[in-house]
């Protein structure tokens, strides 16, 4: 029994030793099965080495600009405080602000990150406001002069006198624009500054010039006050050409400014592209209104040059007075183009957009070109308008009548003026005059076009002078002709009107060949040359450059050559005539016409009468003429000796008329009391006077 007992009790044990066992192989197999799983979750989360070190570098970035946005740069309060001025440092602690605020933005917001952004809105506020200070503020520096500064030193400067105070500005400037859209600063503040300093320094040197100019330089349009001496004009004297250069280099040194502080570092904004050709148009409309006034007259006079002429004092509208002489008036316009012309390369030069200042520019100097070619104009239309009456009537109450010819029939001086007028036209203003002329020169069509206006001008204001001279002689003639009658008392007296007893004819001579003889003399009237068609000849092949010129072109002053051949040959003929006027006709008496050939037939009383009065009126008139007639020494000896020629052979053939008419018969006892003189006494008086 005790075996059995025990046998169970084993079976027993072994019973539950069987289910522990098999307890402990579920639980084995369940932490076999978990562990399993849970590799096989870990191998599915394992990413490669590559992706993990990425992340890494992501993780890492993420702390660095939380780092960066949490931990602002030393310098940031003293910057704040305008402790620190240094742009360079100002620009790192605008981009820490920047970066740290849209870092916070771009984040979810939370008690700490929100007050932190507080505190950079804020102190964004202050850094802008302290950087357009400092804008401001180092533009002013750069306006303002070196205490201690060299003069010449750095090169010439008139408007950025200090331009280290400038220095790393551009950083500031480029952060205000592009991280806070604040180009008001430049727009306005710093655009105004610049604008008034270039006024004030233009301004100053015109307030300076017409101190020393006795105020020429005013905007006067009063030509009423006459200075008691009037210089005349010496090419480049005026003060506004250096002026207008001195306000080129100016504009031109502030643009480069602009452009290098303000136009690159905002990436050429719209708002700020325009800012060179704004502030350039400051200084070029100062300059334009002065060079307008400068060629400011009263074209009222153009209406009356006959009074222009009066009040020259006889010497040619060219030197009627107003505030200055009115060719000076002509010069200075014609030296101002090229000034003028040089702002068109400033405005297409200009840094940032100029397409608007170009237009501009040029729409002022075509306005310019039209007022001074008004002028032009103007004295080419007065010359030659000489009125005959109204000449006399001024002469009856003038107190001075220099406008009569000399005695000696030498040129007058509307004619030497005239001359001086080319002269100077040609030599020294020809390029303006082209422009001033024709507009335009963009081709060589242009060219040639303004040649030949030019060529055209000279012609019309010629012609004109040989119209006053006519005017001149004729008035001259005909005050003298009543002063001996006693019909004339004029304000000049008989002194004056003595100067006047001349030959028209002579005196006309005498400036006409002084005005050829000048055009062929003066270099400058024969390297002018006409466009190659206009010289009449077909250009030959290129042998040689100035072979080919000189073979198909004309100076430009070969019409006016012509013209005053074809004047000369003129005024000779009425030289021959004039002396033929000495000799009535005697076909218009009828006594003189009744006598017959027949040398037998004698002379009726009444005829004799006739021959008596016909030998009287020769004789008052050869004398009058010799009288009036001395060629003097302002003629050729050639001219001289044909004109003289001319008299004797007229003298001779009228006497051999009276010869032939009378054919020996006595028609007084004592001819020369009628006559005065035989004929060849007359020829040698004539040869001897004239």
């Amino acid at each position: 029994m005790t075996s059995l007992a025990q046998l169970e009790e084993q079976i027993n044990r072994l019973n539950v030793l069987n289910k522990v066992s098999g307890k402990a192989l579920d639980a084995f197999a369940d932490a076999s099965n978990n562990i399993s799983c849970k590799a096989w979750q870990i191998m599915s989360d394992v990413k490669p080495w590559e992706v993990a070190r990425e992340n890494i570098a992501l993780m890492i970035e993420e702390m660095s600009k939380a780092s960066r946005s949490y931990h602002p740069p030393p310098s940031l309060q003293d910057v704040l405080t305008q402790q620190e001025k240094n742009p360079e440092v100002i620009a790192r602690c605008m981009d820490y602000l920047v970066y740290a605020d849209s870092y916070l933005a771009s984040h979810p917001s939370s008690n700490y990150a929100d007050q932190i952004q507080r505190t950079i809105n804020k102190q964004i506020q202050q850094i802008v406001h302290i950087s357009e200070e400092l804008v401001k503020r180092a533009f002013f520096q750069a306006l303002q002069k070196p205490v201690n500064s060299t003069k010449g030193a750095g090169g010439r400067r008139y408007i950025i006198h200090n331009p280290d105070a400038l220095r790393d500005i551009n950083l500031i400037v480029q952060r205000l624009g592009e991280n806070f859209g604040r180009n008001g600063v430049v727009q306005n503040d710093v655009y105004t500054m610049l604008q008034s300093k270039v006024r004030s320094f233009i301004e100053a040197r015109l307030t300076k010039a017409s101190r020393e100019e006795g105020g020429s330089l005013t905007m006067s349009g009063n030509h009423a006050n006459m200075p008691h001496m009037l210089k005349h004009y010496q090419r480049k004297d005026h003060p506004l050409l250096k002026i207008s250069q001195m306000a080129r280099e100016s504009v031109q040194e502030v643009s480069d400014c602009i452009n290098t502080f303000i136009i690159k570092p905002l990436d050429e904004s719209y708002m700020v592209v325009e800012m060179p050709s704004q502030l350039a148009s400051v200084p070029f409309d100062v300059v334009m209104d002065h060079a307008m006034d400068a060629i400011s007259f009263d074209k009222t006079v153009f209406r009356n040059p006959t009074k222009m002429f009066v009040d020259s004092r006889g010497q040619g509208i060219e030197l009627y007075r107003g505030k200055r002489y009115f060719r000076d008036i002509i010069f200075i316009g014609l030296d101002l183009i090229e000034e003028i012309w040089q702002w068109k390369g400033l405005a297409a030069a200009l840094p940032g957009e100029h397409d608007t200042f170009i237009d501009y520019v040029n729409i002022d100097v075509k306005r310019y070109l039209g007022a001074l070619r008004e002028l032009l104009e103007g004295y080419a239309t007065c010359k030659g308008s000489l009125e005959k009456e109204q000449l006399k009537e001024y002469a009856k109450s003038a107190s001075s009548l220099e406008w009569l010819p000399s005695l000696d029939s030498a040129a007058h001086e509307i004619t030497t003026n005239l001359l001086s007028f080319h002269k100077v036209l040609l030599a020294t203003y020809y390029g303006s005059l082209k422009l001033s002329l024709q507009g335009s020169l963009v081709n060589f069509n242009d060219d040639d076009a303004a040649v030949r206006k030019i060529q055209e001008y000279l012609i019309r204001t010629l012609i004109g002078t040989l119209q006053e001279l006519q005017v001149i002689v004729d008035v001259a003639v005909e005050m003298n002709k009543r002063h001996e009658e006693g019909g004339y008392a004029g304000g000049g007296g008989g002194g004056a009107l003595s100067r006047s007893r001349i030959s028209p004819q002579v005196f006309l001579l005498s400036n006409i060949i002084f005005l050829a003889e000048t055009y062929k003399r003066e270099p400058c009237f024969q390297k002018r040359l006409m466009p190659a068609e206009d010289g009449g000849v077909a250009a030959p092949k290129k042998s040689g450059r100035g072979a080919a010129k000189s073979a198909s072109q004309l100076p430009i002053t070969a019409q006016i050559l012509a013209i005053l051949e074809d004047e000369h040959e003129r005024c000779v003929d009425e030289f021959e005539f004039s002396w033929e006027k000495c000799f009535p006709e005697m076909y218009e008496d009828p006594e003189l016409s009744s006598i017959r050939p027949d040398p037998n037939e004698a002379l009726t009383k009444s005829q004799r009468m006739a021959l008596k009065r016909w030998n009287k009126s020769v004789a008052r008139a050869l004398g009058e003429k010799l009288e009036n007639s001395k060629i003097g020494t302002c003629v050729s000896t050639t001219v001289r000796a044909r004109l003289i020629e001319i008299a004797v052979k007229t003298v001779r053939k009228k006497f051999l008329s009276f010869d032939d008419l009378v054919r020996g018969r006595a028609w007084s006892t004592r001819p020369r009391k009628w006559i005065l003189f035989s004929v060849e006494e007359w020829i040698q008086r004539i040869k001897n006077i004239l």
